[in-house]
């Protein structure tokens, strides 16, 4: 199980890596509303190895069984490495070579309220929440948590959840049953 575990969590970090970097790099050409499209659907499709980790463990380590619990706990460990690959590669690239982009977020934020008519208490919380949210970001350990915990987990847990419901087996087979 581990080995399926490392195997697919590495996968899942790579493709978190390889395309969370070409966002950030052309994040500006295709513009803010583009750029967290695409980064959810990377997301998603990293996460999606999950699936391909609980199936394989199903076909080739349980014989055609994984109970629900095996299979939450394989699609968790694979959320969790990939989870640190992403917030990793977000920590490189907000330090290293975007840390304005918080800043440029707020401004287009405000942009995008005051054309679609905020009010000025609007604004006036959103100035509120940027103060605090920079908080957040300052902080390596606090930047690592808020990303981690906020972004690609959650997103993992939901998927290590319908994995688990979609490939679970509803008996033991009975060469499985009596070894038990």
């Amino acid at each position: 199980m581990n080995r399926i575990i490392r195997t697919y969590g590495l996968i899942s970090g790579a493709i978190c890596i390889v395309m969370f970097t070409l966002t950030a790099i052309f994040w500006k050409e295709i513009g803010w509303e583009r750029s967290m499209a695409v980064g959810y659907a990377t997301m998603i499709l990293s996460l999606g190895v999950i699936f391909f980790a609980v199936l394989s463990y199903k076909n080739n380590v349980g014989n055609g069984y994984v109970s629900f619990g095996r299979a939450f706990k394989i699609g968790l460990w694979v959320t969790v490495i990939s989870s640190l690959f992403y917030t990793l590669a977000w920590l490189v690239i907000y330090y290293n070579t975007e840390p304005n982009i918080m800043d440029q977020y707020y401004i287009h934020s405000v942009e995008k309220m005051k054309a679609s008519g905020a009010s000025e208490a609007q604004l006036a919380e959103a100035a509120k929440n940027r103060e605090w949210g920079m908080k957040i970001f300052q902080n390596p350990v606090t930047n690592f948590l808020w990303v981690f915990f906020f972004e690609p987990f959650p997103i993992g847990l939901i998927i290590s959840l319908i994995t688990a419901l979609l490939l679970r087996s509803k008996k033991k087979p009975a060469d499985l049953a009596t070894n038990a």
